[in-house]
């Protein structure tokens, strides 16, 4: 037993002798480094010394609370790592190996981690993430807790300088020899991203482990960057948008054929990058416009329909109906021909005929005679020829020239181009034309023709009268006949989300005037 005590004591005193010369630099470092072996190998003799004696130094809470004023981990050595170790000798289920060498080493690693789960400290993890095997402030504590319950504090004499050892600096930081921290690969990462850490030690100046875990901290956003889209509209992190291809879609289309998803993470939209705008509307259905010439056209709305005519007037004896073709509008788009772009079309009258101050209708007849007057007791007949009025030419023989013919002394009277024979009476009226409403009658008078000579006042001077039409009226470029009636509206476009309707009022016309409010003066909204 004493043999394998003292060749165990000579393999510790080698390896803390050797790793000793390699470090040491100064004769000081040498000097320290002979005091701390002289110190293990007697505590060696003492263990020999109670194996003889039959005693044990194992036993445990036995040992004297060690002094540790720095954090102790895997390749720092010292006195004070002497002191751990004897104090984790003294429970041999701790530290089995029992040796004291004044080297932090694998086996004192483990005899730390047994010391730390045994008395609840830590159980798990690593030395970088737990603490796990390190001696650090939470170990220290617990150290000093359990001595101050078992041995009275010992009488400790200060530990050998540390100067002796080179402390690193890292920046402004500076960690003393045997000190161990986690350094990591960044100082900061993307949001939802694991700083990623590693760690070093300090050894005699020099700080080991990875060189590319060169920061002290590492931060790591809570929040995600928001996303911007081209015209300036933020989209939080985590939302998730409908956007559109497009801020205007045709008539006719939906807005939603051109819509997607798209979800903000941090700063990044998903999805397609054309679908940049937050709204789309659809475009109203344009009206039509038919162009007839340089100053006139007509404007038809969507959806509706009108005749439309390839000439604007026909022969009296042609029909406009042989020259219409019904066009519909719908989104701008007129359907049929371009010929057809007359919104009306006339018939033109045929002329009428004028002879000796007498008017003849289109078709009509009237007996002409060659002489104005026959001799007493005689008769006209035999002169007169019927004439038919032909669009303005009259057929027969140009001789029958005379409206009239009377014998002597029975002369027709003329007025106003009328002729009223002999001894018979006529209506005359003091009026040409009277006005919407009223009757010819009111201004009429029946005047008897003697020879020539008309009785009756002379303000009664025309052979004709005709009562005036209504008028129509005309509103905005729309007209509305009398008696018929038409919508108006007080605004061309309603306000978003309301309908024409709201602002539309059927209005009348009678005679030239329109009923209703003078506020409604829009023949078309949309």
């Amino acid at each position: 037993m004493k043999k394998r005590i003292i060749a165990t004591a000579c393999g510790a005193a080698l390896v803390v002798f050797s790793f000793g010369i390699a470090h040491a630099q100064t004769i000081d470092e040498l000097k320290a480094l002979i005091q701390t072996l002289t110190q293990q190998i007697a505590v060696l003799e003492q263990q020999i010394a109670a194996k003889k004696a039959g005693t044990s130094t194992g036993a445990p809470g036995s040992a004297a609370c060690p002094n540790l004023y720095r954090a102790l981990s895997v390749g720092v050595s010292g006195a004070d790592v002497t002191e751990l170790q004897r104090f984790l000798a003294a429970d041999t289920a701790v530290y089995p190996e029992g040796l004291i060498t004044g080297y932090f080493g694998p086996a004192t690693e483990r005899a730390v981690q047994r010391w730390q789960a045994k008395n609840a400290v830590v159980s798990s993890g690593t030395a970088a993430t737990t603490g796990y095997g390190t001696v650090g402030p939470g170990t220290r504590a617990a150290i000093a807790r359990v001595c101050s319950m078992t041995t009275p504090p010992p009488i400790t004499t200060p530990p050998p300088p540390t100067a002796t050892l080179k402390s690193c600096n890292f920046g402004s930081t500076a960690m003393q020899s045997g000190e161990t921290r986690t350094f990591f690969l960044t100082g900061t990462v993307a949001y939802g991203a694991a700083c990623q850490g590693g760690v070093r030690t300090c050894v005699d100046g020099v700080l080991g482990g990875d060189a590319t875990y060169g920061f002290l901290s590492c931060t790591s956003p809570t929040t995600g960057r928001s996303c911007l889209l081209p015209d300036g509209t933020s989209i939080g992190h985590g939302n998730t948008p409908t956007l559109y291809k497009q801020s205007t879609v045709l008539f006719g289309q939906n807005c939603a054929a051109f819509s997607q998803v798209r979800t903000c993470n941090d700063g990044t939209l998903s999805g397609n990058f054309e679908y940049q705008y937050t709204n789309c509307t659809a475009q109203g259905a344009a009206s039509c416009i038919v162009v007839a010439s340089s100053t006139a056209s007509t404007t038809i709305a969507h959806s509706a329909q009108r005749d439309f005519y390839q000439v604007e007037r026909v022969a009296y004896d042609q029909s406009c109906n042989n020259y219409k073709q019904t066009r519909v509008c719908t989104d701008g788009y007129l359907s049929g021909s371009v010929t057809y772009k007359y919104p009306s079309c006339q018939v033109t009258p045929a002329k009428t005929c004028t002879l000796d101050n007498v008017t003849i209708a289109h078709a009509a007849k009237y007996t002409f005679y060659t002489a104005r007057s026959v001799a007493a007791g005689s008769s006209c007949s035999s002169l007169g020829q019927e004439r038919t009025c032909t669009d303005g030419v009259l057929s027969g023989t140009a001789a029958n020239q005379y409206s009239v013919c009377a014998p002597t002394g029975t002369r027709w009277c003329l007025l106003d181009g009328k002729y009223t024979a002999h001894n018979t009476s006529g209506a005359y009226y003091s009026q040409k034309t009277v006005p919407f409403g009223n009757s010819c009658s009111q201004f009429s008078q029946t005047r008897l023709c003697t020879d020539g000579t008309l009785a009756g006042s002379a303000s009664y001077q025309y052979a004709s009268c005709s009562a005036s039409t209504a008028a129509s009226c005309t509103l905005d470029g729309k007209t509305v006949d009398h008696g018929a009636s038409a919508a108006f509206y007080s605004v061309t476009a309603p306000p978003t989300g309301e309908t024409c309707e709201a602002y539309q009022q059927i209005r009348y016309c009678n005679d030239g005037f329109l009923s209703g409010s003078a506020s409604f003066s829009q023949q078309s909204c949309s």
